[in-house]
């Protein structure tokens, strides 16, 4: 008359994540890349084409040379974008103290098939080439419906450049604050630029 007594609480390990369910959320992702310009302005029929013909979602840029000075040289840039459904954003680079030539910065072009974006309002110290935007995915089951965004650009001639690193891990952690449960991508030409305090900094990047 042996009596089998059942555990209250059964543990089953996890259901094993189905292939089909990595597809889809990778599909809802960004496709991405990112271009050292040298001067946007005279490259943006190119620029476009190879945005559209290879589908890319989103495009981080340096070295723009934006001119900060000059508002309708911005307004251009965004205007012959916007043409062709695409969003964009930037942060110049303070012109030259001695001969007034604007070189650098950075922006980021979205395409507006698939995302949205806006442009956030971080201060960006003197001197930083780098820009923040939050992505917002227009597909109802994507796994990340924002995403924090940033295109930097870390001249050669700074090596480690603590300052970028410092105002990129404060702001993440700002951001991150801010806007829970978002996405993380950051993309740059780095250069020498130690970016281990950025992986380092408790979002699990990699």
């Amino acid at each position: 008359n042996d009596t089998i007594s059942s555990p209250s609480v059964l543990q089953f390990p996890p259901p094993p994540v189905r292939k089909c369910d990595k597809i889809t959320a990778a599909l809802s992702l960004p496709k991405v890349a990112t271009y050292n310009l040298r001067s946007l302005f005279p490259k943006i029929g190119n620029l476009t084409t190879d945005i559209l013909e290879r589908e890319i979602d989103v495009e981080f840029c340096t070295e723009i040379w934006e001119q900060e000075h000059n508002k309708e040289h911005q307004f251009e840039i965004e205007k012959l974008l916007e043409i062709s459904g695409l969003k964009y954003i930037s942060t110049s680079r303070k012109p030259n103290a001695k001969n007034g030539v604007s070189y650098g910065g950075a922006a980021i072009v979205v395409n507006l098939r698939k995302f949205s974006v806006e442009k956030l309002p971080v201060h960006i110290p003197q001197n930083l080439e780098v820009v923040w935007g939050l992505l917002k995915s227009k597909n109802p089951s994507a796994k990340f419906k924002k995403m924090i965004i940033c295109s930097f650009f870390s001249p050669p001639n700074k090596q480690r450049n603590s300052k970028m690193a410092d105002h990129i891990v404060g702001t993440l952690q700002m951001l991150a604050a801010n806007y829970p449960d978002c996405g993380i991508i950051l993309a740059a030409d780095k250069n020498y630029m130690d970016i281990k305090p950025i992986l380092t900094c408790g979002l699990r990047l990699r």
